[in-house]
């Protein structure tokens, strides 16, 4: 994971939440659900490696972007240009279905009297889709931030 998106770790949200070996009993579970055994050769470590592509999947969670764009810079040169990244490979996950919603984003802001980093931009876009979405909110242009991060 990015060393710089890691330094806008936030606090658990949601203190609900799961153990760890809870979630891969609960994969576990599914395995067994769907007719197979999550004890054979080929499926042991299943469970492990379905919550760790959970945890990238969903890190989003994990972070506040308000904290991550929160760095800006004096517009000392008056900039007063859009400010423009495009075609940015995106990964979100349907929040219905629990599948991969896989698309292509441009973030643009017109500047003011501070300017944010392009790279600050780039990570703000990673945490704002690894969330659960629907895709009318990533096609309306409104990443599934928690209410929280409102």
């Amino acid at each position: 994971m990015n060393t710089e998106l890691m330094n806008h770790k936030i606090a658990e949200a949601f203190t609900g939440k799961p153990s760890r070996k809870e979630a891969e009993k609960a994969v576990a579970t599914l395995l067994m659900w769907a007719g197979d055994d999550p004890a054979r050769e080929g499926l042991k470590d299943t469970p492990k490696r379905v919550v760790d592509a959970y945890l990238e999947m969903f890190s989003g969670y994990a972070y506040d972007p308000k904290v991550i764009l929160g760095k800006t810079f004096a517009n000392v040169d008056n900039y007063n240009e859009i400010v423009l990244l495009k075609d940015i490979a995106f990964e979100s996950c349907c929040e219905h279905h629990i599948l991969p919603v896989i698309g292509v984003a441009h973030i643009a802001y017109v500047s003011k009297d501070r300017l944010v980093g392009l790279s600050k931009l780039s990570i703000s876009y990673c945490v704002c889709f690894k969330f659960l979405a629907t895709p009318l909110s990533i096609l309306g242009n409104t990443p599934a931030v928690p209410a929280s991060f409102n």
